[in-house]
């Protein structure tokens, strides 16, 4: 489903109101934005802290996941921000991984319709031949990983929340 966004323009302060144009430019416009959600996306419970979770998966994938800047939401009702914690990583082809906490920082949660998981992991730019099986049967031998499972992102309610370009 499309994200829609409203954008009304202003008038400058010269504008001849008395044109044929008017009504035009009264006109709201609607810019129509489409975001691509083609990535994988797991979700894993885990009773351990972000690092130590992201310190498993280097060990375990040999990848060099690293803390970045966290990734900040605004609820649209309470107008209240959240930070989630993220952790990334691009290898030589381009592969991205990213580690991001279901839990913010006042509590919320970044994927409400699945509070059970502690951590998603979104790969992204992969080929059609990537072994998602293989990687989650990988992941899965992590000592501190209690349950992860894939996740189709298009059907979630909040599937905005993962955009993070």
């Amino acid at each position: 489903m499309p994200f829609i966004v409203l954008i009304e323009f202003p008038f400058p302060s010269f504008y001849n109101f008395a044109s044929d144009n008017f009504d035009e430019l009264m006109a709201k416009r609607k810019l129509n934005l489409e975001y691509d959600f083609d990535f994988i996306l797991l979700g894993i419970a885990c009773y351990s802290k972000d690092y130590m979770l992201c310190s498993a998966i280097n060990n375990k994938l040999n990848i060099d996941l690293m803390k970045v800047d966290d990734l900040v939401l605004i609820d649209s009702k309470t107008k209240q921000s959240s930070g989630f914690s993220m952790f990334s990583y691009v290898d030589e082809d381009s592969i991205e991984y990213h580690v991001l906490a279901n839990v913010g920082s006042n509590k919320s949660f970044l994927i409400p319709e699945h509070e059970k998981f502690d951590y998603f992991l979104i790969i992204k730019n992969t080929n059609s031949d990537y072994d998602v099986d293989a990687l989650m049967k990988e992941l899965k031998e992590i000592q501190i990983v209690i349950l992860i499972n894939k996740i189709i992102p298009v059907t979630l309610k909040s599937k905005g929340n993962l955009i993070l370009d």
